[in-house]
């Protein structure tokens, strides 16, 4: 095996109007460059033949500084790669991106801050993403200093650098330098990470930053029970999980009620963030613990999904605040250190089949009844027919 293992994990990013219409820029820039270099062939993706093709772009486009000189090469990098699906939805901001605290991202040319739920990933990541970013801002503050001090000895080009470093980094030098939090050791992020537009349950527009950690092969332990695990995803249960012998779930948290909104409602988007820390808190521990569980088994079938049918609810609300909602892409990446292969169920009709038998039954609120297997907890046979069908697909995935 590989000494690391790559995978991708998303936190979400909440720009305002002024911010998004930058970032709208920034997708529109990708898809320039994907347009611009469409049927030209061919190419290496040697650094140095990236970097000379990325400035020619950005002469041609006349980009100059309105986007991160990192995504120009990384859109470049992208469309130079034969067989590589374009997507107008998403760019490449590798190094451009840095995660400030639990809930700041700095993008470079961007002076303010952008609001992001950095803390919103599984087995404390997030930590990861922390001790990087305090790294980087580290670096930052001491190239500043060393442009500084060679402005003092007169030298002449000290206050352009000082003035480039500024205008790409602002939002990093006018705060005192965090200090790195300890995190899993030997995991690290990678310098690639992806903008992404995407369609929320409500049908507004979101936007995300998804990042690329290297873990360590034994940061999880290999799949090793022979089975295949079924996992429903629910209102009442956040994650009921259920084997060949073993079943359980974990519990929804209360659902926020409006006695924790500020006097008179007024609040602020900080203060949403960190209240949605809060409620994610609740049950990241046994999340993170189901996790751990559900992917000792070299089979998985999940629930998918999109929530649309509860867009709008306060039990989908409940469900966002707690993370569930995200659990499936945390599966499937994280099965890559694993090995356990993950397969998703459609969600049709599964709650109205039993797990046992397929059979058409009655489900009536929590309870389930089927004509030859009889009553049944429904999050439980709605697992137990997850397991039922994923087994069969991933039979038919191996033959």
């Amino acid at each position: 095996m590989s000494d690391r293992v790559l995978i991708s994990l998303s936190t979400p990013i909440h720009p305002n109007p002024e911010q998004a219409a930058w970032l709208q820029h920034c997708l529109a820039t990708g898809t320039a460059i994907d347009t611009l270099l469409r049927g030209a062939g061919r190419h290496s993706r040697d650094p140095a033949a990236v970097s000379r093709l990325a400035a020619q772009v950005s002469r041609t486009l006349d980009l100059r500084d309105s986007v991160p000189p990192s995504l120009v090469r990384g859109a470049v990098s992208r469309a130079m790669h034969a067989g590589t699906r374009r997507d107008s939805a998403s760019v490449p901001l590798d190094e451009a991106v840095v995660a400030m605290d639990p809930y700041q991202v700095c993008i470079e040319g961007v002076q303010a801050p952008l609001l992001a739920d950095i803390w919103r990933l599984p087995l404390r990541l997030s930590a990861v993403l922390l001790r990087d970013g305090a790294q980087v801002a580290q670096a930052c503050h001491q190239h500043y200093a060393a442009w500084a001090e060679r402005d003092a000895a007169g030298t002449t080009t000290a206050l352009s650098e000082l003035h480039m470093l500024a205008r790409r980094h602002a939002a990093l030098l006018v705060r005192p330098i965090p200090a790195a939090p300890a995190s899993h050791p030997q995991v690290e992020r990678t310098r690639h990470a992806t903008l992404r537009r995407y369609r929320q349950p409500d049908g507004t527009d979101g936007w995300a930053v998804t990042w690329a950690l290297r873990v360590p092969p034994a940061w999880l332990p290999r799949a090793s029970v022979d089975d295949t695990v079924g996992i429903d995803v629910g209102v009442h249960q956040l994650i009921t999980w259920v084997s060949a012998d073993d079943e359980g779930h974990v519990p929804a948290p209360p659902l926020p009620t409006g006695c924790w909104q500020p006097p008179g409602g007024i609040s602020s988007p900080l203060s949403d963030a960190m209240v949605r820390q809060v409620q994610f808190a609740r049950r990241a521990a046994q999340l993170d613990e189901a996790l751990r569980m559900v992917l000792r088994y070299r089979g998985v079938a999940v629930e998918a999904t999109n929530w649309r049918g509860l867009a709008g609810s306060a039990e989908l609300e409940g469900m966002a605040l707690s993370g569930v909602t995200e659990w499936r892409y945390w599966l499937t990446a994280l099965s890559r250190v694993t090995g356990s292969r993950v397969v998703a169920v459609p969600p049709w009709r599964s709650s109205h089949r039993c797990g046992w038998c397929a059979a058409e039954g009655h489900r009536d609120g929590r309870v389930f009844r089927c004509p030859e297997h009889g009553v049944a907890d429904a999050d439980t046979n709605a697992a137990r027919y997850h397991r039922r069908e994923g087994m069969r697909m991933l039979r038919g995935l191996h033959s």
